[in-house]
């Protein structure tokens, strides 16, 4: 907010808006991508890779759907 003149004008604010829906749309990619490696993971059958990967999946899980609720809440203003 300190390099805006004026971090409250509606303009800053709709950019700040874009820039962070775009930041979590990649993150909600990049979870996918991560609940994927984490299935992988827990199908090995060493039971310490298999329990990492259970691990990763659920705590991906939660990131993915984290990030998707915030990207849609920081909606376009109507």
């Amino acid at each position: 907010m300190r390099r805006l003149p004026d971090a409250y004008a509606p303009a800053a604010q709709e950019a700040e808006r874009v820039t962070l829906r775009r930041v979590l749309l990649v993150n909600a990619a990049a979870d996918v991508g991560y609940v994927a490696l984490g299935a992988a993971l827990a199908r090995d059958s060493r039971p310490r890779l298999a329990g990492a990967g259970v691990a990763i999946v659920m705590q991906g899980a939660f990131l993915l759907v984290h990030d998707s609720i915030h990207a849609a809440g920081a909606h376009p203003a109507t």
